[in-house]
């Protein structure tokens, strides 16, 4: 098994107060840009990405390995998890070339509480390992960075918390240059006489299916890494692939690929080299090169109409209060004029039909509705003095007055 060694892995601590509790202060690398294959294909981490807003990465909560529920990888950020598995949390955060670096804030007896095994490596400054849980989106391109093939490019970090790994390996493991450790370049060392190699592993990229959360771990597969190439991977089949590749006119390889090209192997060769297209007698056109880049377009977020309660809750008072009484002066008009179409237009309109009439429509109904007189109070008789009107008859109705 190949060993890696840290040359100098002492660094300084500190205790500093936070929320009236003492805190032990200690280093981290968090992340480094690079490529990372997982479980949906080799993923390329940007520093630019990284530390695009590295105030976003303080303040999250520090624990020990990623938080999970049944099966599931989930969110730090949930009552139950800050309640009982937070051990510190993350500060000062800042971008330095391709890493991302950090302060983590430990609570020593929280810490010792839940994982001895980690408060033992961070107090004798034994290598440890993190993992950083976050939610990104994922930008599906295809090429080359530093001799490795990528499918996608991870965009928009939206962290969720650090997780400490005692025992486990790190996405970023601490031979790629991450964990609890001094924030400067490392270096490696021989042991027993021989080079030390370093071992690659393939990342598995594991989702969340309910929240989104993506957490990222090692399942070593001692791949070669760096400069290496493997020899067996140069057979006349894979350089036939790559001499392919470089020939096809619907790629962007050149001559000065090869070499990188060669590193990668035959089933990977195979799904770069684009199908062929099938001859079909059509109209002369002009072919549009092949496209490198593919964007995927987030998905429309679906908003609710906003209620009159909600808008109200946004206005000053006193625009407020003259909406209110807006409103009030509406809804006694409407009643007004559907009570008067309902009593001089019995069994015409219903009040479902009414109700869904706009007001302009329901004004001209009701103003062109016929106001009905009532004639029970000229009845024989009724004597009338010089104070009161004449009351009104029908046309051809004559009434003998005594």
């Amino acid at each position: 098994m190949n060993t890696f060694i840290q040359a100098n892995n002492s660094y300084e601590t500190r205790v500093e107060k936070y929320d009236g509790k003492e805190y032990l202060v200690v280093p981290v690398i968090m992340m480094v840009e690079g490529v990372h294959a997982g479980s949906g294909g080799p993923m390329l981490h940007l520093a630019e990405d990284l530390g695009r807003y590295p105030e976003t990465w303080n303040g999250i909560p520090v624990v020990v390995t990623h938080p999970s529920e049944d099966g599931q990888y989930i969110s730090a950020n949930s009552p139950e998890v800050l309640d009982a598995g937070i051990v510190g949390r993350v500060f000062n955060t800042k971008m330095d070339g391709e890493k991302l670096k950090s302060e983590v804030w430990l609570n020593q007896e929280r810490l010792g509480e839940i994982s001895p095994e980690a408060l033992k490596a961070i107090l004798e400054q034994i290598p440890l390992d993190v993992s950083v849980g976050v939610f990104s989106d994922s930008e599906a391109v295809t090429d080359i960075y530093k001799g490795e093939q990528y499918e996608s490019i991870a965009r928009n970090f939206r962290p969720d918390h650090l997780a400490l790994l005692p025992g486990e390996e790190g996405a970023c493991s601490w031979s790629d240059g991450c964990g609890i450790r001094a924030n400067k370049n490392s270096k490696s060392k021989k042991k027993g006489g021989d080079d030390v190699k370093e071992e690659t592993s393939q990342i598995i990229v594991e989702k969340e299916k309910r929240s989104g959360l993506t957490r990222t771990k090692f399942n070593s597969n001692n791949s070669k890494k760096g400069g290496e190439m493997s020899e067996e991977k140069k057979t006349p089949c894979c350089e036939d692939l790559v001499n392919e590749l470089i020939a096809n006119k619907r790629t962007t390889f050149e001559e000065k690929d090869k070499e990188q090209l060669l590193t990668l192997s035959e089933d990977l060769l195979a799904k770069l080299i684009p199908e062929k297209e099938e001859v079909k007698k059509v109209e002369p056109k002009v072919e549009k090169e092949p496209e490198v880049l593919t964007k995927v377009e987030p998905k429309p977020v679906k908003t609710e109409p906003i209620t009159m309660e909600k808008y109200l809750e946004t206005v000053p008072a006193d625009i407020k209060d003259q909406v209110v009484s807006g409103l009030a002066l509406h809804k006694a008009q409407r009643v007004k004029m559907i009570e008067t179409i309902k009593t001089n237009l019995k069994d015409v309109w219903s009040d479902e039909d009414l109700e869904a009439m706009d007001m302009v429509t329901l004004t001209k109904l009701s103003k062109s509705v016929p106001e009905i007189v009532d004639y029970s109070v000229n009845v024989a008789g009724r004597s009338t003095n010089n104070n009161e009107q004449e009351p009104l008859y029908p046309a051809g109705i004559e009434i003998e007055t005594k």
